[in-house]
């Protein structure tokens, strides 16, 4: 049976809840989805790529303009998502990340990008596990999630209030706009670190996000500043590469 925040998750949206969600994403995640456009630019060979937890291929079709990067698969749950994905020319496959076996062969991409979706599964393993099978042996895994510690969660702790996009206290109730109830998971980056690697992936490299729009003045340039640190940036980008043989 699926969880309350799941089924969310899978809420079927109307166009025009579409069109405002990617306009939001393209917004606000703008510093991230270009941190992952430099990184795949980045890995050779870089020819098939997945995105998994695609949404629409809002951000999907942003690696379809690297060179080359000649084949993009996306993934998610939705299929009402995924319509809207395979209209711009994304090669599309429903999958409940997490609680399924990815419907794809072994060893298949070069490049698997996951970005920001880990945060919303139970079952982590399950999922890690899945998205090494599928990428090549010294492919890369590229995965992104907010960060517990980041700065601002410092000072709401402080104040005595909930970290930043932290989960609710149940799945339908929050008090505090910060809390993201389709949240499941958030950790710290040293946590999530420990985890690739005991699952047999190599950390090459990790980085901080920010999220655009959210602060302004005096509070924006200190984000802007510290997000250098990616302990106390917003989120983390994980650059990992797949060890097994």
């Amino acid at each position: 049976m699926r969880s309350e925040i799941t089924n969310r998750n899978l809420y079927t949206f109307t166009e025009k809840d579409y069109l405002a969600l990617e306009k939001t994403l393209q917004e606000w995640q703008a510093q991230k989805f270009a941190k992952l456009v430099e990184l795949v630019s980045s890995i050779q060979p870089r020819e098939i790529l997945a995105d998994v937890g695609c949404f629409t291929g809002i951000g999907t079709q942003l690696y379809q303009d690297i060179d080359g990067v000649n084949e993009v698969h996306g993934f998610d749950a939705s299929e009402n998502a995924l319509s809207r994905a395979e209209k711009r020319q994304i090669v599309v496959h429903r999958w409940m990340a997490g609680e399924e076996e990815c419907p794809m062969n072994d060893n298949g991409f070069d490049v698997t990008v996951a970005a920001d979706i880990i945060e919303h599964l139970t079952n982590t393993q399950y999922f890690i596990q899945q998205l090494i099978r599928i990428t090549r042996p010294k492919g890369y895994i590229i995965i992104s999630t907010p960060n517990l510690v980041y700065w601002h969660s410092r000072a709401r702790l402080l104040l005595g209030n909930p970290p930043w996009s932290y989960p609710g206290v149940s799945s339908n109730f929050k008090h505090d706009p910060a809390i993201d109830l389709n949240h499941i998971r958030i950790n710290v980056p040293k946590e999530w670190g420990c985890f690739f690697e005991a699952n047999g992936l190599k950390l090459v490299n990790r980085y901080g996000y920010r999220l655009e729009g959210v602060m302004a003045g005096i509070r924006k340039r200190i984000d802007v500043f510290l997000t250098r640190f990616p302990d106390l940036a917003f989120g983390n980008i994980f650059l990992l590469q797949n060890a097994k043989n």
